[in-house]
Order: C-alpha cells, then structure tokens, then sequence
C-alpha cells in the first residue's frame, strides 16, 4: 500500500513540475479535465491502476 502511495506521489509532484514549465500543457489540461467524460475516463484508470497494484502482491 505504501508503494501504491509513494507512486501517486511521484506522478502528482512530476505533473505539478511539468504544469509550472509548461503554461500552454498547463491551459490545455485544465480544459480537458473541464470535460465530464474525461473524469469519468480518469476515475476509472485510477480504480485499475489501484486494483493492478493490490493484485500484484
């Protein structure tokens, strides 16, 4: 579970550095995420990703 963790935490602070350098990726991300199939299309990966990750053990 820490490892599950650890891994969300990377990717958050990686996406966080590549939105600070980046203003027009930054822009074109927030649009994206406006879009309610597109939290939908994220919830679900995240749920496998999760499920992937406890399988794996």
């Amino acid at each position: 579970m820490l490892k599950v963790l650890l891994t969300a935490l990377l990717i958050t602070v990686i996406f966080g550095i590549v939105m600070q350098m980046s203003p027009s990726l930054s822009a074109r991300a927030k649009t994206l995420l406006r879009h309610p199939l597109a939290r939908t299309i994220i919830f679900q990966v995240v749920l496998r990703l999760i499920r992937i990750f406890i399988l794996r053990r």
